[in-house]
């Protein structure tokens, strides 16, 4: 999936959609793949006996859940959940942060995999310096780097703000 696929489609989107719903379930861990036309998403609970689920997200009922989202519609009725220890918010803000990210680089194919007290983001894109060849890039974000990528967001949505106020 590319960026420039859809509005409806853009990684910001349907990684809020996918984080609202990890905020409900409020898994230990989770690793998210990009497939064709959907995402696969395994969480992971327990201590000693790890129990692992595996949900699979319609790109297209994603999209869906994303726009009530947008809109201001809860997409389930279960309560707001805890903040993400590793974002400080929710995941349903973190990875719309993280989201816009990854379509700000031109991400292909993304995994995202959260470890103890990180997260590790591969993802391909073309590289115009190389003959736009496809490349792999692998980031590992930490505590402190979640907070400068929705620090971002924060920043980009007040400026968005500003000119809403001047065109009137």
């Amino acid at each position: 999936m590319a960026a420039d696929d859809s509005s409806h489609a853009s990684f910001q989107r349907l990684l809020r959609a996918i984080g609202a719903y990890l905020d409900q379930e409020q898994p230990k861990h989770f690793r998210l793949i990009e497939e064709h036309d959907s995402f696969t998403v395994v969480t992971e609970d327990g201590d000693r006996q790890p129990n692992l689920t595996l949900t699979r997200f319609d790109i297209a009922e994603t999209a869906e859940r994303a726009e009530q989202l947008v809109h201001g519609r809860k997409v389930s009725g279960k309560a707001q959940s805890r903040p993400w220890p590793l974002a400080g918010t929710s995941r349903e803000d973190a990875l719309r942060a993280l989201g816009f990210e990854l379509d700000d680089a031109g991400a292909h194919g993304i995994a995202i995999d959260e470890g103890q007290d990180e997260l590790l983001v591969t993802y391909s894109f073309l590289d115009p310096g190389h003959g736009y060849a496809w490349r792999k890039r692998m980031v590992v974000l930490r505590h402190a780097d979640m907070q400068e990528v929705l620090q971002s967001a924060y920043s980009r949505k007040h400026r968005k703000g500003l000119l809403r106020v001047l065109r009137r």
